[in-house]
């Protein structure tokens, strides 16, 4: 009984990792993204 309760908080516990991770990934290639356009931006300004 007891070994499965803490496996069933395990679980959530994993879950709550895997959403912060996907919100981690997600904030992160907002943030990629940007510097390369703004990379992008300065390639396209100088010849």
């Amino acid at each position: 009984m007891t070994f499965l309760a803490a496996l069933a908080e395990l679980r959530d516990f994993a879950a709550d990792i895997g959403s912060f991770a996907a919100a981690a990934v997600a904030i992160s290639m907002i943030l990629t993204g940007r510097a390369t356009v703004r990379t992008f931006a300065r390639r396209r300004r100088s010849p």
